[in-house]
């Protein structure tokens, strides 16, 4: 999960809920919170964004079988 601190229209409040929901049913679940950004964390923090979704992507190939 990617989460703004300072989305106006998903306040950062609901994102360790919504992480208790779904963590349990997989096992390569992660919340990452960036500091600063609104809604759109792909443009407003690119660098940041690719880094961490590239890892993730990189983790689950490797410890995900199909």
């Amino acid at each position: 999960m990617l989460w703004d601190y300072n989305d106006q229209s998903a306040p950062v409040r609901w994102a360790p809920p919504l992480f208790d929901v779904i963590a349990p049913k997989t096992s390569w679940t992660e919340l990452h919170i960036f500091n600063e950004g609104g809604h759109y964390t792909f443009r407003e923090n690119p660098e940041q964004f690719n880094r961490v979704v590239t890892g993730f992507c990189q983790h689950v190939d490797t410890t995900v079988s199909v």
